[in-house]
This record gives structure tokens, sequence and C-alpha cells, in this order.
């Protein structure tokens, strides 16, 4: 037997809220699969047969409050739009609970006030860049810092 190929028809939304949105013909329906979620939404295009012609999309979705709209492929966009959903999962309150994100205080540079008190401002620079280098540190490792 023959090695089959698949020809596969398809549409991808580049650019804007629904990027890398997959838009793909599949027999008489139009299957819609965005990029954050597993499951996929169907749309009955319209159509036309010998004995009459539907203007209309519908959405199969059991709980789309406007299943019948009229139009062309825009319409049809801005439909998807109602369906989207959340693009990014916001943690809940007990994730947030269970992997809080470590904090550290640092003290303020006490050579701050050096020029009013007549001290070296040198030494309140070298404080302020050896600060700022620890700062930098523990960013990197994923420590939070709090200014005192």
């Amino acid at each position: 037997m023959e090695n089959m190929s698949k020809i596969r028809m398809q549409y991808i939304v580049e650019g804007g809220v629904l990027n890398g949105t997959i838009i793909e013909p599949i027999m008489a329906f139009i299957s819609v699969k965005y990029p954050h979620r597993k499951t996929k939404d169907l749309y009955v295009p319209p159509m036309k047969t010998d004995d009459k012609e539907i203007k209309t999309w519908h959405c199969c979705q059991d709980s789309c409050p406007h299943p019948d709209f009229e139009g062309d492929i825009k319409v049809l966009l801005e439909h998807l739009m109602l369906h989207k959903g959340r693009l990014l999962k916001p943690w809940n309150k007990r994730q947030q609970l269970k992997s809080p994100i470590p904090a550290v205080k640092l003290p303020s540079n006490p050579w701050d006030d050096a020029p009013k008190m007549g001290l070296n401002e040198d030494r309140r620079f070298c404080l302020s860049l050896y600060i700022d280098d620890v700062k930098r540190t523990l960013r990197k490792q994923g420590l939070e810092i709090i200014n005192a």
C-alpha cells in the first residue's frame, strides 16, 4: 500500500489577541483551535445548495449568547472573541499561598545623608554601587527586594 499523504487547508490568525488561532474547514464545518485551549469550537459556515441559500454562520456551542450571525470572515473573527476565554490563567489564592515569592528586606544606604553632614561623598557612591549589585544578584536568584 502506498504512503497516503494528507492535504489540510488551514488559516492561522497572525497578530492581535487571537494570534495563533487555527481555523480549519472540516467537511461542512469550520473548526477553530485556540492556542491556549485543548478543545476546538465548531461553526457551520454560510452555504448554498440547489434549493436554498443560508447566509448566516452558526456557532455550535451550547452557551453562546448569539449563535447565529451574518457576515464574512471578519464577523467570524469578531465572534471568536466571545469564546476565546482567558489567555493566561491567573493564580488562585491557594496556589499563591503554596508558592509565595521570598523577599529580602535591604536597609537603605546610611551614607545617603553624607552631603548634608559634610561626609565623604565617594563612600556613598561606592556603597550605592555595592547595594545595586546585591539587588541584582538577589533578583537573579528569584528573590524580591523590599527597601527599608
